[in-house]
């Protein structure tokens, strides 16, 4: 997605939220789509809380009257926390929204995965001709210290994985932190998943 498309996609999102925080209406169905959306897109750190917490616009609603008594409170809340963020993606490039494409011979193929704990993507790298697989660690529902304590578990699974060679188990390239959080990039192999099996 573009830095054009994300803010005209914010400029709406944030008239329904205003809408919804003031007892007005918002499609579930959108505001969730767009939610995912921006979670796909937007550094998780530089998104708002409500956002990020808020898994449908009820739980928003909820949320939003929980922090402010008032309308004028929550319209001010949505208000400056929508712009901060557009400001933000206004300041960096298009890349950032998937720092693999800064390196430019990476190109995203799709997602393979999903689970609460976060999702692995095949990428194709054109200089060599290969797929590789990215794990990318997002839970859902974590608290910050569970948050810690989960990542250092995510890097030491990396870092046993990396020290294995052995021919039935996954290849372990490189691991680190983009925008989206912590991940893994391994070896891309051809198959089905166990519950095919």
């Amino acid at each position: 997605m573009t830095k054009t498309e994300l803010i005209d996609m914010l400029d709406e999102y944030k008239i329904g939220l205003l809408s919804k925080a003031t007892d007005g209406t918002i499609d579930d169905k959108y505001y969730t789509q767009t939610r995912n959306s921006l979670l796909e897109n937007v550094s998780k750190e530089q998104i708002p809380k409500f956002i990020r917490v808020c898994r449908t616009a009820d739980e928003f609603r909820r949320y939003m009257q929980n922090e402010s008594s008032s309308y004028a409170g929550r319209r001010q809340l949505i208000a400056d926390s929508i712009n901060r963020l557009i400001e933000y993606i206004e300041e960096h490039s298009d890349e950032e929204a998937d720092p693999f494409l800064q390196i430019k011979q990476y190109k995203r193929v799709e997602q393979i995965g999903s689970g609460g704990f976060g999702c692995v993507f095949k990428y194709h790298n054109n200089c060599l001709d290969m797929d590789f697989a990215v794990k990318v660690y997002t839970p859902i529902f974590v608290s910050s210290k569970e948050q810690e304590d989960r990542e250092r578990r995510f890097f030491r699974e990396a870092k046993m994985l990396f020290q294995l060679n052995h021919m039935n188990i996954v290849k372990i390239y490189d691991a680190g932190r983009i925008s989206e959080g912590p991940f893994i990039r391994m070896e891309y192999i051809e198959g089905y998943d166990l519950a095919h099996r």
